[in-house]
């Protein structure tokens, strides 16, 4: 009998020990799911990040392409600018020459 009583003892205690063993896997559990939950989030908004700035470079890439567009014809402006200069000075000088020798 002493022996039984000893046997269910153990058993309610080894219960308990099982219970509190549930309890804290439970707990574990619930923090982890919540974890994953917050790391979900914050990948999402990386994600979404990450999509911003593809428009931005995208967008950035189609602004650089037209300014550079711009500063080639700037350059090709001012290259035809030079070359009338000159032709300008080259006849001037002409001129000039042309002057000096009638003197």
């Amino acid at each position: 009998k002493e022996r039984l009583a000893s046997e269910l003892e153990q058993a309610v205690e080894d219960v308990e020990v099982l219970r509190g063993d549930l309890e804290a896997s439970e707990e574990r559990e619930t923090a982890l799911r919540a974890q994953a939950e917050g790391l979900r989030a914050d990948a999402e908004g990386l994600r979404s990040q990450l999509s911003d700035l593809g428009s931005q470079m995208a967008d950035l890439g189609a602004q650089s392409g037209a300014m550079l567009g711009q500063a080639s014809e700037q350059v090709a402006s001012l290259k035809g600018q030079v070359v009338r200069l000159e032709e300008e000075v080259t006849r001037l000088k002409g001129e000039q020459e042309g002057a000096g020798a009638e003197t």
